[in-house]
């Protein structure tokens, strides 16, 4: 059940906004301790039978998260004030008096009860005592919103509502920004309301998503039967695979949606074990887990193996099978331009990237060169692959030397470290070369400004990005080439607009 939440600041702004929600959700709540002052009653009836939906009336306190300003003694005859308007529910805090909550049920015997339990700092690891604690025969449902601090508070989360989910009627909520996750997951493990705003400045929790990310994520379309897919790595903010990704699995009509996680390499063992307990059933996977995470899956792709660094997982029965599309999107870009063989490709980086990358171009029988901030790990993975590796200073030798592809791997904030910035100038680099990103956020990124200034034909991350996305949708989703042809001309113009 989609709820739109409304913080009536106002009557009049109130009305206008539950007139525009009603074609898109399944409920409003009326957040009325946004008011200041005494509560006007008739008004408050006028928005509620105003609203075909049905309505939550909630006057939240201030120690569970609300505005309401007056003393306790005064909310709740105000709260007593709202059954005598027959909401449909009222939301009221689990530490209110049981003997208040038996009288409610009493006199209105037809109004919804919401027991509602809020927890600020984190999400406790007791929530089954928790919702033991709240259960009464007089509450219709239950809300427990805790502040989901990281990810595996966020698969703990999800995975208590999805067991207790049939026991009793339950709403589970991460707060924070790592939270959002719960409440676009949350339809598919069984949570009975998922709360979104108007518009972002009408947000009553941080998390919470808007009107507008409905154009983002199918959160209507949802159900326990949908898979999850998902991003994991640290940072994803800036990632626009949600965006991708969602759009992808809409136009091939996938009961599927994807996410961002954020995950360090220390929660990553117990992250994986988490999804494992979810209906996870694809990830792309980022820096910095592209080569941790390798010992952790069930089976990598033989093909893959000599690269010893995934980026795409896909779950069947239960087993984690990992491959990597990095490499070989970034060599069919290339061979749009060039015929790699015989080509001399510098690669910038010596991580997960730059190893798929490498491995894919010596197999086209390129001469690969790995440069690195990092010496040993450049001279490591040139023994690995039979190439040669030195650290980021013998680009000024290489100059003299040569080569026809530079691809830089390094993060776009590597460039503004004084040293690369001295080493990355136009003095430095080949001119009239091929010179191609892997970052795509910016689109114009420092590496490839440079490389402009020295007339090199530049090729922006976004192309490797939607190449590799594509191949790891072939997989999920196994779609037919023309599909494949109209996605690549959608994400082009995601791209371009």
């Amino acid at each position: 059940m989609l709820i739109a939440v409304i913080p009536v600041k106002n009557y009049h702004t109130a009305q206008q906004q539950i007139t525009q929600v009603c074609q898109q959700v399944d409920g409003v709540e009326l957040r009325l301790d946004y008011l200041t002052g005494r509560l006007d009653f008739r008004a408050i009836a006028l928005l509620r039978h105003s609203c075909v939906l049905p309505v939550i009336l909630t006057l939240r306190k201030k120690s569970q998260g609300g505005l309401y300003d007056s003393s306790e003694e005064q909310r709740l005859r105000d709260i007593l004030a709202l059954c005598q308007l027959n909401p449909d529910y009222i939301d009221i805090e689990y530490d209110i008096p049981m003997n208040f909550v038996q009288d409610i049920k009493l006199r209105y015997p037809n109004i919804k009860l919401i027991c509602s339990y809020h927890h600020f700092d984190e999400t406790p690891k007791n929530l089954t005592t928790i919702l033991q604690s709240l259960q009464h025969p007089c509450f219709y449902s239950y809300k427990i919103a805790t502040k989901t601090n990281t990810t595996s508070e966020v698969l703990r989360l999800l995975q208590f509502v999805k067991t207790f989910h049939e026991k009793c009627i339950l709403t589970g909520i991460g707060m924070g920004e790592e939270g959002q996750v719960t409440r676009i997951i949350n339809p598919i493990v069984g949570n009975a309301m998922n709360y979104i705003s108007v518009d972002k400045s009408q947000k009553t929790a941080t998390g919470q998503l808007t009107l507008n990310d409905l154009a983002i994520y199918p959160i209507k379309k949802l159900n326990s039967e949908s898979k999850i897919y998902a991003l994991l790595g640290d940072p994803v903010h800036s990632s626009m695979g949600h965006i991708v990704h969602n759009q992808a699995m809409v136009f091939l009509r996938e009961n599927a949606v994807y996410v961002k996680l954020r995950v360090n390499r220390d929660e990553l063992p117990n992250v994986i074990d988490q999804c494992r307990q979810l209906p996870f059933a694809g990830f792309s996977i980022t820096t910095p887990l592209k080569e941790c995470i390798v010992p952790l899956l069930d089976e990598v792709e033989r093909s893959f193996q000599p690269i010893k660094a995934i980026n795409s997982i896909a779950v069947h029965q239960g087993k984690y099978k990992g491959w990597n599309t990095d490499g070989i999107g970034a060599l069919q870009v290339l061979s749009e331009k060039v015929n790699l063989a015989k080509q001399r490709i510098v690669i910038l980086g010596a991580g997960g990237v730059a190893r798929a990358i490498a491995y894919e171009a010596i197999r086209h029988h390129a001469t690969v060169i790995i440069l690195n901030r990092t010496l040993n790990k450049a001279k490591q993975l040139a023994r690995e692959f039979g190439c040669l590796g030195y650290d980021l200073n013998y680009l000024r030798q290489l100059k003299k030397t040569g080569y026809t592809i530079i691809i830089n791997t390094l993060p776009n904030d590597a460039y503004a470290e004084q040293d690369i910035k001295a080493l990355f100038c136009a003095d430095h680099l080949l001119p009239h070369t091929l010179a191609m990103d892997v970052v795509y956020q910016p689109i114009h990124t420092s590496f490839l400004t440079i490389a402009k200034n020295t007339k090199s034909v530049c090729i922006p991350g976004y192309k490797m990005f939607i190449h590799q996305a594509l191949l790891q949708i072939k997989r999920w989703f196994h779609p037919k080439e023309a599909q494949c042809y109209q996605l690549k001309h959608i994400m082009q113009q995601w791209v371009d607009n």
